[in-house]
């Protein structure tokens, strides 16, 4: 049968001497219940049961805290978890650790994963949500994010979204360089000097190599001549790219022109008209001067060069 202490109006106390202790033993399969709140203000509260339920959706630890942040036990609060022989297992809030946010403002006070020694520890998730903000990591010091540990990471990058290591990189660079030609290589943005490859395969036109510099393209080498500024080179000719310009060959102060084992004039198919300068020298079949070399100036003076024995003919005759 039930017993009921009922005390109106006054304090109920059970108190023993030092070192003895209140014992409420319902027996293995009973229970203890409390109505009302339960203060317990002991050091320290030990809780031996295997099963711990708890209807508050907050547990608050470092409960009355009045200064600025966690002032005990070095700015540290948290849970700690035994691992028996192993080294505890903690969750702390460690004031003294500062971060960098996202707006690139400094705070103090962060969440550490670590062991009772002060080592951090590992912590397993396969996502982490930042609201749509950037996702800022170390933020300090000179490590690295590494991916060690997985199997032939580089080949597993494979969608546009996938973030690559450095071998992925190296990778690539590499096998740009041996399976796929570079265009172009060159400096400048505005102004870019460059070499050029372009060809057939791919613009449908003659295959050359192009060199600019300064976005002005200076020189065309194709498969069978070389175009550089207003001139073109094709086996042992020399052109010039403007139709009808002058070819000209020209030396500094008083050098000269020289030229080894002579000069060719080939016989044209009509006369030249008269150069605005100077005399225009060109090859013709020999006519009464025996010679082959005719010249026009500019007052349009059109003749043969004489050979030296018809020269010498022509004085005894005349």
């Amino acid at each position: 049968m039930a017993k009921h202490l009922n005390l109106i109006g006054t304090d109920y106390r059970i108190s023993t001497d030092s070192e003895h202790e209140i014992i409420l033993d319902p027996t293995p399969t009973g229970n203890v219940r409390v109505i009302g709140n339960l203060v317990i203000e002991g050091e320290s509260t030990t809780v031996e049961s295997e099963n711990l339920a708890v209807s508050d959706n907050i547990i608050s630890v470092n409960t009355g805290e009045t200064g600025n942040g966690i002032s005990a036990n070095g700015g540290i609060a948290g849970l700690a978890v035994d691992r028996g022989t192993y080294v505890d297992a903690l969750l702390l809030f460690r004031e003294g650790l500062t971060w960098l946010s996202p707006s690139m403002e400094t705070f103090s006070g962060a969440f550490s994963l670590e062991d009772a020694n002060g080592d951090i520890i590992a912590l397993r998730t396969n996502a982490i949500t930042t609201e749509g903000g950037n996702l800022f990591l170390i933020n300090a010091g000179s490590g690295v994010i590494s991916v060690a540990g997985t199997v032939d990471y580089e080949t597993n990058v494979v969608d546009d979204d996938h973030i690559p290591n450095k071998k992925y990189v190296d990778d690539t660079v590499t096998y740009k360089l041996e399976n796929q030609a570079v265009r172009t290589v060159g400096d400048g943005t505005l102004t870019q000097t460059y070499i050029r490859a372009l060809d057939e395969e791919t613009t449908q036109s003659a295959s050359l190599l192009e060199v600019g510099i300064d976005t002005i393209i200076t020189t065309q080498f194709y498969t069978t001549y070389t175009k550089m500024f207003d001139l073109e080179f094709s086996q042992a000719t020399i052109y010039s790219s403007n139709l009808n310009s002058n070819l000209k060959l020209s030396t500094t102060g008083t050098g000269r022109v020289e030229i080894d084992n002579g000069l060719l004039l080939n016989d044209l198919a009509e006369t030249p008209i008269a150069p605005d300068q100077g005399t225009t020298l060109y090859g013709d079949g020999k006519g009464t001067g025996g010679s082959g070399v005719y010249y026009i100036n500019t007052d349009g003076t059109n003749d043969e060069l004489i050979s030296q024995n018809r020269a010498m003919l022509y004085s005894m005759i005349f």
